[in-house]
C-alpha cells in the first residue's frame, strides 16, 4: 500500500483563531506533515507548544527551513531532513519556517518540486495550509511598529501603509492578507486552506497552538477538545511583546526632522533615539493626537477576507489608534520633543 503524508503549512503571522465551534477540517486519508510558517509574532510560542505535543504523539521533530531557500547547501540539507522525516513511521511531522507569508506562487511551486524530487515515487503527500486573518487595522499598525520601533529614522504610518499597498497582485488585490490568500489558493487550491480569524480566537482567550493541535491536527470536539485545549493552554507562555504607543514612533520621527534641520543636511546624523526609549512615551503622552480613520482604509478589505474564507466572525474588530496631530503642535510641544 502506498504511504501518504498530509502536508499542513501553517502561516502564523500575526493572526490566530479557533475554538471547538469552528468547522473542523474534513479527515484526509493520509498521515500528516505539518509545515508551520511563523510570522513576526507568536511564532516561537506556537512552535514550542506544538513540539511538546508532537513529541507526546511520537512524531518527528519540528524542522527549520531557510527563508526563501536562498542558500543551496542549507536548503538541500533541510530538504533531506524533511524527506527522512516523511519516510519515517511518524504519523505527524511538523515543518517550521519563517516568512512563508512572503513566498509567491513561483516559490511555492519550487518548494513542492524539491519536495517531490526528494521522496520516492510511491510516497505521496497531500497539502493543507492553515492561514490566519487579522483585522487590517491591527495588522498594519503592528507591522509598522515592528519595523519602525527600533529605527532612528522611522516612517510615518501613512507613508508605510501607502507603500505596503502600492503594488497590486495579478488579481488586483493590494491588501497584504488578500494577496497572501490569492497566492495560497493558487498554490494549493481553496480546498487546501484552513483559515481562521485572529480576533475570533483572541475574544475567547485562546492561543493559536490550540487551533493547530486540537482542531486541525487531532480534529477533536466536545469534551476531548476541551481537555486538549486546557493542556495546550497550560504549556503556552503567555508573555506579551510590549510595543511602544504609535505616537512614540511619531515623536522619534519629528525629533529626527528637527535634528537634521539644525545639524544641516551635509552633516552626518548621529541621533540614536528610538521609540524603545521610554522618554519618547512620556513626551507622546503630552502631545495632541488624532484617531487614524482606519475604517476608511481597511473595512472593505477585512469584510472581503471574511466573506471569502467563510470563517466564524469575531464580535468586534480593533478600533482606531492615535497618532501625533502635527497640525496642532505648538512651540511648547516642539520644545518637549527637542
Amino acid at each position: 500500500a502506498q504511504k501518504q503524508r498530509h502536508v499542513l503549512l501553517a502561516r502564523m503571522p500575526l493572526n490566530w483563531c479557533c475554538t471547538s465551534a469552528l468547522t473542523r477540517p474534513e479527515p484526509v486519508r493520509c498521515n500528516a506533515l505539518y509545515v508551520a510558517s511563523h510570522g513576526m509574532k507568536a511564532g516561537n510560542i506556537l512552535t514550542q507548544t506544538i513540539q511538546h505535543d508532537v513529541q507526546e504523539q511520537h512524531v518527528s521533530p519540528i524542522l527549520p527551513f531557510i527563508r526563501g531557500m536562498v542558500y543551496a547547501a542549507k536548503r538541500d540539507s533541510q530538504m533531506q531532513d524533511l524527506s527522512e522525516a516523511l519516510r519515517s513511521n511518524a504519523s505527524l511531522v511538523f515543518f517550521s519556517a519563517e516568512d512563508f507569508d512572503r513566498w509567491d506562487a513561483t516559490t511555492w511551486a519550487y518548494f513542492f518540486t524539491l519536495l517531490s524530487k526528494s521522496l520516492p515515487s510511491e510516497l505521496n503527500f497531500c497539502i493543507r495550509i492553515v492561514v490566519a486573518g487579522r483585522s487590517p487595522v491591527d495588522f498594519y499598525r503592528s507591522l509598522w511598529s515592528q519595523i519602525n520601533k527600533k529605527l532612528t529614522n522611522p516612517d510615518s504610518f501613512l507613508k508605510f501603509m501607502t507603500q505596503s499597498r502600492e503594488q497590486a497582485d495579478p488579481l488586483g488585490a493590494r491588501d497584504l492578507s488578500l494577496r497572501l490568500l490569492n497566492t495560497l489558493e493558487k498554490a494549493v487550491g481553496r480546498s487546501g486552506l484552513c483559515p481562521y480569524s485572529y480576533e475570533y480566537l483572541k475574544e475567547r482567550a485562546l492561543f493559536p497552538a490550540v487551533f493547530v493541535v486540537c482542531n486541525v491536527s487531532q480534529k477533536l470536539d466536545g469534551r476531548e477538545w476541551a481537555a486538549c485545549k486546557e493542556g495546550v493552554q497550560k504549556r503556552v507562555n503567555g508573555s506579551a511583546n510590549v510595543s511602544p504607543p504609535p505616537s512614540a514612533i511619531d515623536v522619534v520621527r519629528l525629533a529626527r526632522n528637527m535634528f537634521l534641520a539644525r545639524a544641516g543636511r551635509r552633516r552626518k546624523c548621529a541621533m540614536d533615539l528610538t521609540a524603545l526609549h521610554r522618554d519618547t512615551w512620556k513626551v507622546a503622552a503630552q502631545l495632541p493626537t488624532y484617531n487614524f480613520p482606519s475604517q476608511v482604509f481597511f473595512e472593505e478589505d477585512w469584510h472581503t477576507w471574511l466573506r471569502r474564507t467563510q470563517v466564524p466572525k469575531p464580535n468586534g474588530i480593533p478600533g482606531n489608534f492615535s497618532l501625533v496631530d502635527e497640525a496642532q503642535l505648538t512651540k511648547q510641544h516642539y520644545r518637549l520633543i527637542e
